[in-house]
């Protein structure tokens, strides 16, 4: 009798496991199982999903059209995607993509109204965080992406974003700042910044522009600001070159400046030129005394 009931256990616990094994493979290599993850994803969200056309299953790849998620802080949407992820390499710790490829995404988040004491706050909280660019794509690796727009708005910012990936970085951004005195007190004015990331995928090379434009900090007017500024994190070397026309306040005018530096990250180096400018100071009398800078 009880060699019966252990044959019927081990036959019940048997039957259970391959249930379990059967359910788990419908669920990650189906559509089925990929439309009610997305079901059950659904609930736990905070804020409204729709698809209008999913196909593909977890393991990937997954394709997808017309996609829109809106909550009180975010408005998501994705025309067209279709992209597989390596699901061997994410349970090892790294995030592999065999593919990516976007057609227009875009997204827009909702600011909260931070103070001067606030931003300033944030600003020491992550001068304490160190983020070493080549140790994030020793655990990232895209094999293959396209990306066609991506749009990402807030109040006060705007990133575009478009390129592909394939071994190498072929990247180009847009970015523009509306109302610095939010990011940087007492700093007015608009800024545009303009840049490329190329290069191998684990060493890319970044480079930043800002556009000529004008800006006013306390009673400083800075015109026709320009500068760039190039990172190579293969070599651990940086270059910046700015040039502006003139600083100027009330009492001294200096211009025109041109500042050029070089250095390396580790071990830390820096070394640059200024060229020669003209000092000018506006005395008592309303004179201008003024001054050649070699």
């Amino acid at each position: 009798m009880k060699n019966k009931k252990i044959i019927w256990l081990k036959w019940l616990s048997s039957l259970l496991i391959g249930i379990f094994l059967i359910s788990g493979y419908l669920f990650l290599n189906t559509e089925k199982g990929l439309e009610a993850a997305l079901l059950i994803g659904k609930q736990f969200l905070p804020g409204q999903l729709k698809i209008n056309t999913l196909h593909g299953r977890l393991l990937g790849p997954i394709y997808l059209k017309k996609l829109n998620y809106k909550n009180n802080k975010i408005n998501f949407y994705i025309s067209e995607a279709e992209f597989d992820l390596n699901w061997r390499s994410f349970l090892a710790g790294k995030l592999t993509f065999n593919s990516i490829f976007i057609d227009q995404l875009n997204l827009f988040i909702k600011q909260k109204t931070n103070t001067i004491h606030t931003i300033q706050k944030k600003s020491k909280t992550d001068q304490r965080k160190n983020i070493h660019i080549p140790e994030i794509f020793h655990y990232l690796k895209i094999s293959s992406a396209v990306i066609h727009q991506i749009n990402i708005k807030t109040e006060n910012l705007n990133l575009k974003l478009y390129g592909s990936i394939h071994q190498q970085w072929h990247i180009h951004w847009l970015l523009t700042v509306n109302e610095l005195a939010r990011f940087f007190p007492h700093l007015k004015n608009n800024i545009t910044l303009q840049g490329t990331i190329r290069g191998i995928f684990q060493y890319p090379k970044f480079n930043i522009g800002l556009e000529k434009t004008n800006l006013q900090w306390n009673d400083w007017q800075l015109k026709q600001i320009q500068s760039t500024l190039t990172i190579n994190t293969k070599d651990k070397k940086w270059f910046f070159d700015f040039t502006a026309s003139d600083f100027n306040n009330k009492r001294l005018k200096i211009f025109p400046v041109k500042l050029k530096l070089t250095g390396s990250f580790l071990p830390f180096s820096l070394q640059g030129t200024l060229s020669q400018f003209k000092l000018n100071k506006r005395c008592k009398d309303q004179q201008l005394t003024s001054i050649i800078v070699p």
